[in-house]
């Protein structure tokens, strides 16, 4: 079953994954939540490949929000969409747009993003089978003015 769970992050980037796993399926749906990352912990007694997929997220979206200029002249409503297929050691092996903005800047600036913000050092601190379920993944960039 391909995961559709969606994690808003600041600057309207949106992280979701791609693969099939049950664990990360769980451990996005406790991302949605607004509860801090460590009463999450508490409540839930996450186990440590659960905190490192927590992680993982975490570095992405930091990562590439900290590296993301959005362009000016760009409208609230629009967006892109890329999917991100990561190699061994979390480095990017493939980056595709889904779904293109209208405008070439916004589209630009997105792949940049993502090209300068990797590698993703934390994907090598998930187990193997968390590995193949982020593997590819998509994030949305939608500027906030």
């Amino acid at each position: 079953m391909s995961l559709s769970r969606n994690v808003s992050f600041f600057a309207a980037v949106v992280f979701s994954t791609l693969g099939s796993s049950t664990l990360a399926s769980e451990t996005m749906q406790r991302q949605l939540s607004q509860e801090p990352a460590e009463a999450q912990m508490h409540r839930l007694n996450m186990t440590d490949s659960d905190t490192a997929a927590t992680g993982f997220i975490r570095e992405v979206r930091t990562k590439v929000e900290h590296i993301w200029v959005q362009p000016e002249g760009v409208s609230n409503d629009e967006f892109v969409t890329v999917e991100v297929e990561l190699s061994d050691g979390g480095v990017v092996k493939k980056i595709e747009i889904m779904q293109a903005s209208n405008y070439r800047q916004l589209n630009d600036s997105a792949l940049l993003a993502i090209i300068q913000a990797a590698p993703f050092s934390s994907y090598r601190d998930l187990p193997p089978d968390q590995q193949a379920d982020l593997s590819r993944f998509v994030l949305r960039f939608t500027p906030k003015h």
